[in-house]
């Protein structure tokens, strides 16, 4: 979650674009959209109208 909120910058990106910062593999992607909703409930992170994230 840490490498995340990292990414997150005042730069909006959608997921795919912050999936793209991160080269492991496994089922972490398929937890994205909760880390994202945790880092926003956190206020480390926003979601966009158009449905894309910023820190």
């Amino acid at each position: 979650m840490a490498a995340l909120a990292a990414v997150l910058t005042a730069l909006p990106q959608s997921r795919d674009e912050l999936a793209n910062h991160f080269t492991g593999k496994g089922k972490w992607k398929s937890r994205l959209p909760e880390l994202l909703a945790t880092l926003a409930t956190l206020g480390r992170a926003r979601r966009l109208e158009d449905g894309r994230w910023m820190g």
